[in-house]
């Protein structure tokens, strides 16, 4: 028996394909999207680029929505802060001075006045009214200005919508499956 014969590297590789301008985007047909969304549109929607001053695509709304990492990182901000006082104030040495600090937001700045905070305590003091003050302002924010965003109309009559359930068995296990396509 013969060993099969050897060809070089370069002859079993295929040669590269000639390069080729891409083609243009085409309009969006029925058959591409049922809901008739453009290319261009479809692919803003996708990598979030969208604008409202780009205007609405096809198949969609415009939604308001709070601003989800700005509304947790106020409320984060805020409480954690607020909630640090409340050792500092069980551990003053003159606990009805201190009870002022327990309010949000202007708790820290009455606190300096009522205790007598002096250099080093009036300088966290401030610091914690001041971030108990940005937490709150961050927190409004998201909820007062909500982002714009793009909501999917989902029409149950749209072409291509299917759906199945179908017996499920295998060894030592039975059931149901359940499918579609949307």
């Amino acid at each position: 028996m013969q060993p099969p014969s050897r060809t070089s590297r370069s002859e079993t590789l295929p040669s590269p394909a000639p390069s080729v301008a891409p083609p243009a985007v085409a309009s969006a047909s029925a058959h591409d999207d049922p809901y008739g969304i453009p290319p261009l549109c479809r692919e803003q929607i996708l990598e979030g680029t969208w604008h409202p001053e780009d205007g609405v695509p096809p198949g969609y709304r415009v939604a308001t929505r709070a601003n989800v990492p700005r509304l947790v990182a106020g409320a984060v901000t805020l409480g954690i802060l607020w909630f640090l006082t409340v050792p500092t104030v069980l551990s003053a040495s003159d606990e009805t001075a201190a009870l002022p600090a327990l309010v949000p937001l202007a708790g820290p700045f009455i606190a300096i006045e009522t205790t007598g905070a002096r250099e080093t305590d009036a300088y966290w003091l401030l610091l914690n009214g001041l971030g108990q003050v940005a937490g709150a302002s961050l927190l409004a924010s998201s909820v007062l200005a909500p982002d714009a965003v793009l909501d999917r109309i989902y029409d149950r009559k749209a072409p291509g919508v299917t759906t199945h359930v179908a017996p499920m068995v295998g060894p030592n296990r039975a059931g149901l499956m359940a499918g579609g396509r949307f």
